[in-house]
């Protein structure tokens, strides 16, 4: 029997390509099942996870019941938010933690964090307009305080925003 890694954001960038990674190595497939985490099943996106194999769950981050139903059975949850969704830390910093809080609830051993570093604290409050930076920062201290053992992840930046913000301009 294999252990189920969940993953949020299935169809977006980060988690999308987590588990377009992880459905090519057969090694890990014979440890885990996946499951993947999504606003919305039907999507072209996640219809191809699901033909992959790919479990797929539909999940609302602001909904704590179907947060719980989405790591129900989870040995590991790899865990993140979009702060632009909403575009604020109050919002992004109660979803982090409401997932962190499903997955302790759930029994699951591990959780996987996308985080960012501090930058108010790290500038001493010289700069704090990184609010998604901040935001979070502070899960990742949220989650380090729970019994459950955890792991982050720090992206600098998706390589495709090299073709969107940094494109030359004309």
């Amino acid at each position: 029997m294999s252990r189920t890694l969940t993953v949020f954001g299935a169809t977006g960038q980060q988690g999308g390509s987590l588990l377009h990674y992880l459905l090519k190595r057969p090694d890990v497939l014979k440890l885990y099942s996946l499951r993947g985490v999504t606003r919305d099943v039907s999507k072209s996106a996640a219809l191809l996870l699901k033909d992959a194999g790919v479990e797929l769950v539909e999940a609302n981050m602001n909904d704590e019941t179907s947060l719980a139903s989405a790591v129900a059975g989870s040995y590991a949850v790899y865990a993140m938010t979009d702060y632009w969704q909403e575009k604020s830390a109050d919002v992004e910093v109660a979803q982090g933690k409401a997932i962190a809080n499903a997955a302790v609830a759930a029994g699951a051993e591990l959780v996987i964090w996308s985080t960012l570093p501090d930058v108010t604290k790290m500038t001493g409050g010289e700069f704090t307009m990184f609010k998604h930076f901040d935001s979070k920062a502070t899960v990742e201290t949220y989650i380090r305080s729970l019994p459950i053992k955890s792991a982050f992840f720090m992206p600098a930046m998706y390589m495709q925003m090299m073709t969107n913000m940094f494109r030359p301009q004309t």
